[in-house]
């Protein structure tokens, strides 16, 4: 658990800065069965959705 609370705090201050520099920030994850290499990723972002 430790490792994922300092996943999501850094994508909590990365999200901060995207929000402080753009006015808006969005935090996806995903993780799913059409993977080839299952794993959690996420994605920071500003502006319209990635999908």
């Amino acid at each position: 658990m430790p490792d994922a609370l300092a996943l999501f705090a850094v994508v909590q201050r990365i999200a901060r800065e995207v929000e402080t520099t753009t006015g808006a920030a969005c935090v996806e994850t995903n993780l799913g069965e059409y993977q080839d290499s299952k794993h959690l990723h996420v994605h920071v972002h500003s502006g319209a959705r990635l999908r």
